[in-house]
């Protein structure tokens, strides 16, 4: 029996497959933790970290002085409706999609290597202050595009984190913050 072997990829290639399997599974689980919050959108009394997410990043807007608790009080409901106004959606006062979407979507990495880089910084360093996970993310990424490393980041996500903990990874808004800032500027 002739048997004809197959060629592995490469190493570029091997980190291009875990790239895009990378990205899939985390626009996946971005997108379920969206809908999620989107189905009816969170209102007074309702709970949990969605609502959490929600009352950090009105704070750091400037529209939210209360508890960030996850909570959803009437001072947040309050604060939401100032900031729909705003931002000339809807007032309602509820985390509805267009809402949400002004909220979060201009911090939302544009490429694969910011969403990437956002993810491990979140798996890894979440308990860090945002000016420590800006400096270990610029370290990170210069240590990488040096020509002698043998890296990717899809590679160090893979190998650093792994698959279950990256499919239980919460990107969380400073991460976020802190990879778009640091893939812009390098």
């Amino acid at each position: 029996m002739d048997r004809k072997w197959r060629k592995l990829p490469s190493s570029k290639d091997r980190g291009k497959i875990c790239a895009a399997i990378i990205t899939i599974l985390a626009v996946t689980v971005f997108a379920g933790i969206l809908s999620a919050i989107t189905a009816q959108g969170a209102g007074l009394g309702d709970t949990g970290h969605e609502v959490r997410r929600v009352q950090e990043r009105l704070a750091q807007l400037g529209y939210y002085t209360g508890k960030e608790n996850g909570l959803f009080s009437p001072a947040l409901a309050r604060s939401l409706k100032t900031y729909q106004s705003d931002a000339g959606l809807s007032v309602n006062g509820k985390t509805d999609t267009a809402t949400l979407a002004a909220l979060f979507d201009s911090d939302l990495p544009e490429s694969q290597e910011e969403l990437l880089l956002a993810i491990y910084i979140s798996a890894k360093w979440s308990g860090l202050p945002y000016w420590e996970q800006l400096e270990q993310a610029k370290s990170l990424l210069a240590r990488l595009k040096n020509p002698a490393s043998p890296d990717t980041l899809a590679a160090l996500v893979l190998r650093d984190i792994g698959v279950h903990k990256l499919l239980s990874t919460q990107i969380e808004p400073n991460a976020r913050q802190a990879a778009v800032e640091v893939s812009r500027t390098l």
